[in-house]
């Protein structure tokens, strides 16, 4: 969420919006995040989890993508939606 506050909102944007769902089902917990920023798609930054020169460079991103059984995005209705099974 702070990526998306940091990186994703317009900045003078007065109708910046961010949600977080997190349920578990047979015994996986799925982490949903939406929110109206810019449009950023998790599921196609696996080339970064490849790049190991810098191990700090995108960590948060890369913490996440390893530690996530699977990884959904789509954008509709100007919303990105990240689903991540952990």
């Amino acid at each position: 969420m702070t990526n998306v506050i940091e990186h994703g909102f317009f900045k003078k944007a007065k109708d910046n919006h961010a949600e977080i769902r997190v349920t578990i089902s047979g015994g996986t917990l799925i982490l949903r995040v939406r929110d109206n920023g810019r449009e950023f798609d998790l599921s196609s930054l696996a080339k970064i989890l490849t790049d190991d020169r810098d191990l700090y460079l995108n960590i948060g991103i890369k913490l996440i993508c390893r530690n996530a059984k699977d990884i959904h995005y789509y954008r509709i209705w100007g919303m990105n939606t990240t689903i991540l099974e952990v």
